[in-house]
């Protein structure tokens, strides 16, 4: 059994919760219960225990389930009940029940079915290679994520990641479902949550450069972006750039696109030498591949002018200044959807580098 607990709460001690499960008599005889607490979570596994059917497995775990939550109220949010078979000791059942689903029993708001039904079951064979047993924890965890059990989603993602570190941060699906459960939590408004989700995804960054591996990467670099936490930024970024790196071959449009958000990190975190140095090169290779006045060289040019006020060159950042007005010119009228801009952002934008221009201008003077 796995518990995910609130971190303000204080934790009761295992002596404590294996005598209320002993004595609520929940575990059939000779069942007996083993409580680890590890990385702030608390596990129960229960050896010795008959072979029964699911539904049986389902309401011993929910039993177990409300009474821990009576132990420690408030503290529990998801638990995953872990059985044992003496005919399979190297084979195991997961039974995950969620805090929302202790709730509704005791509030008797679903039946008995609908309240099992939606009890997520995952068995573990003895043959199962480490890759099967992360599919098996990922697929519950896209289950309860669907079923908006989060701290349940969360657990087993957690689970799936212990059971293959290196499958999981280069599986779509993982990393896909880990980010849409810090976007669940962020709609929520729960900030601690949604912040120790993203660090799980900061924790697995992929080694293979798929698209669809790297759309959740980029998202998690927006997210520490826009928190100004440009360091794990910049990690992120490094971690973009370095696997086209590693790829060889000629630069693409996209390891620009990441050039160009390591630049911004670097720039923020007042290394402008090397922000400049990054601008530069991402300019050069989307000139290369898209031509000399695409207009997704507008914030790259109005990038480097930043450089050049920072380094107290007006004169330099004036003439980038006026490059990417050009270039919003032909952003706000181009035909390519992908870089079109509206008016209303393009006006934006105007005002912004009007602001710049007038600046840098006075500082020429």
């Amino acid at each position: 059994m796995l518990v995910v607990q609130t971190p303000c709460q204080a934790a009761v001690s295992e002596a404590t919760l294996t005598a209320k499960l002993t004595s609520q008599k929940i575990l059939p005889k000779g069942a007996t219960p083993k409580l680890v607490r590890s990385n702030g979570n608390l596990r129960v596994e229960v050896f010795h225990y008959p072979n029964v059917d699911e539904k049986t497995e389902k309401i011993d775990a929910l039993l177990i389930a409300r009474t821990l939550l009576h132990v420690e109220p408030g503290s529990v949010d998801s638990i995953v009940t872990r059985f044992f078979h003496d005919s399979q000791p190297s084979s195991y059942v997961d039974v995950i029940v969620s805090n929302r689903d202790i709730v509704g029993a005791d509030a008797g708001i679903m039946s008995a079915d609908e309240l099992l039904a939606g009890i997520g079951v995952v068995v573990i064979r003895a043959n199962d290679s480490v890759e099967q047993r992360f599919a098996k924890y990922c697929q519950a965890a896209d289950v309860a994520l669907r079923s908006e059990d989060f701290r349940e989603a969360e657990n087993l993602f957690q689970q799936s990641y212990k059971e293959a570190p290196d499958a999981a941060r280069n599986d779509p699906k993982y990393l896909n479902g880990v980010v849409s459960l810090a976007h669940a939590y962020s709609g929520r408004e729960d900030d601690a949550d949604e912040a120790r989700v993203y660090q799980s995804v900061l924790q697995a960054l992929p080694t293979t450069a798929t698209e669809e591996v790297l759309r959740p990467v980029r998202d998690t670099f927006t997210y520490y972006f826009g928190k100004k936490d440009y360091k794990n930024a910049e990690t992120i970024a490094k971690a973009l750039t370095g696997l086209e790196t590693n790829a060889g071959g000629n630069p693409s449009v996209q390891y620009a696109n990441d050039l160009q958000l390591l630049a911004s990190c670097h720039r923020m975190q007042g290394r402008t030498a090397e922000a400049r140095k990054e601008y530069e090169e991402t300019l050069l290779i989307r000139r290369n591949q898209l031509g000399e006045h695409h207009p997704s060289l507008a914030e790259v040019l109005e990038g480097i002018g930043d450089c050049y006020v920072d380094e107290k060159n007006p004169v330099a950042a004036q003439e980038y200044f006026k490059q990417a007005k050009v270039a919003y010119d032909h952003a706000v009228v181009t035909k390519e959807p992908k870089f079109r801009i509206s008016y209303e952002v393009y006006r934006s934008v105007m005002s912004r580098l009007n602001g710049k221009m007038g600046v840098s201008a006075q500082r020429k003077q």
